[in-house]
């Protein structure tokens, strides 16, 4: 995991693929951004999970 987050700060790849979305939620709700979303994702099915 450390390895995949290591890879995700130097590639910068989650704000690329965060990049892609469109929020279009209300940002007085909003507590994590899309890319926060997009990482989360990400380490779950890189877990397996």
């Amino acid at each position: 995991m450390l390895l995949l987050r290591e890879l995700d700060l130097k590639l910068d790849i989650t704000q690329r693929v965060a990049q892609c979305f469109t929020d279009c939620r209300d940002a007085r709700f909003v507590e994590h951004g899309v890319p926060d979303l997009v990482r989360h994702a990400g380490v779950w099915h890189s877990a397996g999970l």
